[in-house]
């Protein structure tokens, strides 16, 4: 799956690119698909990266190349919509 999210990041050229990893049975295929396909395709294409699931700060901060990690659906609306990321960082 990873050959197709790099050859549709490429295709479409998006602004942002979001991954769930909900489940991640194999965590060390999955930090290097991130790490050497999945990033740079996105920075290719000047998309943002947010990789989102339950633990996912604790676990891969540091080690995964990506603009932002989110633990909850509010916190990747807050990266991918600017206006709520400037009223968020306000308060």
């Amino acid at each position: 799956p990873t050959d197709s999210l790099v050859d549709a990041i490429k295709t479409h050229k998006p602004n942002l690119v979001v991954l769930s990893a909900v489940t991640v049975g194999y965590g060390q295929s999955f930090l290097r698909a991130v790490n050497k396909s999945l990033y740079p395709a996105s920075r290719r294409t000047k998309a943002r990266l947010a990789i989102g699931g339950p633990g996912m700060k604790k676990r891969w901060k540091g080690r995964i190349k990506a603009d932002h990690l989110c633990e909850t659906i509010n916190d990747c609306e807050v990266f991918a919509d600017p206006k709520l990321y400037a009223t968020k960082r306000e308060k």
